[in-house]
């Protein structure tokens, strides 16, 4: 019997855990000495099983040296597990004709998305390393530097899909490509046709015989990926004319996301393209305070960065803000109603003809526009 498109599905899973944490302070207050103000070690331990994957058992150590001077250094290490999520196991496939370029024209295509049985634990290693500067001469101020490192191990992702318009003519993804030819072809042609007959497909009308490829961007295990990058931070409170005030910002750089999609594909950078991750983006925050009553305004950056043809992909810049009301005394203490704008002056994201036919890189932007909420919390 055909499977019944957009029926509900069921699925579950059983997950135990345990976690044990070990803080081991070698020098503190009571025993610090010249370059030693602070000391500490740290050991975790991590324990998951899950009855369709199996288990897992992940470290994590960890090291924080306070000199003195405003100065402290930190540094991590730990290793990461992370199950597929059942949509990505058990999404039923979709298909759907695309043209596709490759070579000087273009080729219709099937693309396979949906979910993928086969898929196993995603696995990772993380490196972290940061220091923390808080100047004796200007009070408050802190500044901070981290250094981070993460190597994935079976990345679960969609290259084929998140490189689609370059997918018929990128070495690193041949391996998600089946050229074919069902008019001389009869295996192609009974391939193409068995996609085509399920009531899933979207055919668009097109034969059997109008197809040259098939590219399957379902869900897979990526061989590798490599990330590595600097986060920089700012936060500074402080008092002018007797209102209290706040300064922070953060700012994101990664100066490598490098991905291997199969044991025989080449290493390939995939920063600052559409669907990937951009290297840089930041915001910053300005907060005033009054008794219950609170306000900030943000601002938001996302680099530019270029398409699959070269062409630039503008810069984003949004503004968000907000106002708080929380009393400490009376019968609304606990309470906070605050009111948010998101993208305050409304701000377009910055166009890109993409294959999808949005106008836009929905990974790293949205057409939502201005948004305002308003938010009631309570506290006891």
């Amino acid at each position: 019997m055909a499977p019944t498109i957009g029926a509900p599905a069921e699925f579950d899973r059983q997950v135990s855990s345990a976690f044990a944490e070990i803080r081991a302070p070698l020098f503190s207050e009571t025993n610090a000495r010249a370059g030693l103000k602070r000391l500490e070690l740290s050991l975790a331990l991590r324990y998951e099983d899950y009855d369709d994957i199996g288990s897992t058992l992940n470290p994590k150590v960890g090291m924080v040296w306070e000199p003195g001077a405003g100065l402290l250094f930190r540094a991590n290490y730990g290793s990461s597990f992370r199950a597929p999520a059942l949509r990505e196991i058990h999404d039923p496939t979709r298909q759907s004709p695309t043209f596709l370029t490759r070579g000087a024209g273009t080729t219709l295509s099937l693309i396979l998305y949906g979910g993928n049985a086969d898929l196993k634990p995603e696995e990772a290693d993380t490196w972290t390393a940061g220091v923390e500067y808080r100047p004796a001469a200007i009070d408050g101020l802190r500044l901070g530097l981290n250094w981070f490192r993460t190597d994935f191990d079976q990345r679960i992702g969609q290259p084929a899909l998140n490189s689609v318009s370059t997918v018929l003519t990128d070495p690193a993804l041949a391996s998600f490509v089946r050229l074919i030819n069902p008019v001389t072809n009869a295996e192609d042609r009974a391939a193409i046709q068995a996609w085509l007959d399920l009531p899933s497909t979207v055919t668009g009308g097109y034969p059997a015989t109008a197809f040259g490829a098939i590219v399957d961007a379902r869900y897979v295990n990526t061989t590798r990926v490599e990330v590595e990058g600097l986060d920089a931070n700012l936060d500074y409170p402080f008092s002018l004319r007797g209102e209290a005030f706040q300064v922070s910002a953060n700012l994101s750089y990664l100066d490598r996301f490098e991905s291997q999609n199969t044991p025989g594909a080449p290493v390939v950078s995939t920063l600052n393209r559409p669907n990937e991750p951009i290297g840089l983006r930041g915001r910053g925050t300005l907060r005033w305070s009054r008794g219950p009553w609170t306000a900030s305004t943000s601002a938001n950056f996302v680099d530019s960065y270029r398409d699959f043809d070269g062409d630039r992909i503008g810069s984003w810049v949004t503004a968000d803000a907000q106002i708080a009301f929380a009393p400490e005394h009376g019968a609304l203490a606990g309470t906070t109603i605050a009111l948010n704008v998101q993208n305050a002056f409304d701000r377009d994201p910055p166009f890109w003809d993409g294959l999808e036919g949005i106008g836009y890189d929905a990974a790293n932007a949205n057409v939502l526009g201005r948004f305002v909420s308003v938010q009631l919390t309570k506290a006891w």
